[in-house]
């Protein structure tokens, strides 16, 4: 059996991508993290963002269809 040669390596593709994103967010709280993933999916035109962004809809405060009691 010959063994095929792979052009592309998800493996390491994903171990470069969380070495990336470790130096990224090195030192910063949860907190500033958040805020810093939010902004970024804010503003990029990537297609998880944009996705992202689609979900994003404006919570509205609904009445209450029961009675209350007096």
């Amino acid at each position: 059996m010959t063994k095929v040669v792979k052009d592309f390596d998800c493996v390491k593709m994903k171990d470069e991508l969380q070495a990336q994103l470790r130096r990224e967010y090195a030192g910063l709280s949860n907190e500033q993290m958040r805020a810093r993933m939010t902004a970024k999916l804010a503003t990029s035109d990537s297609p998880i963002a944009k996705f992202w962004r689609s979900l994003q809809k404006p919570t509205v405060q609904r009445k209450s269809r029961r009675p209350t009691k007096s």
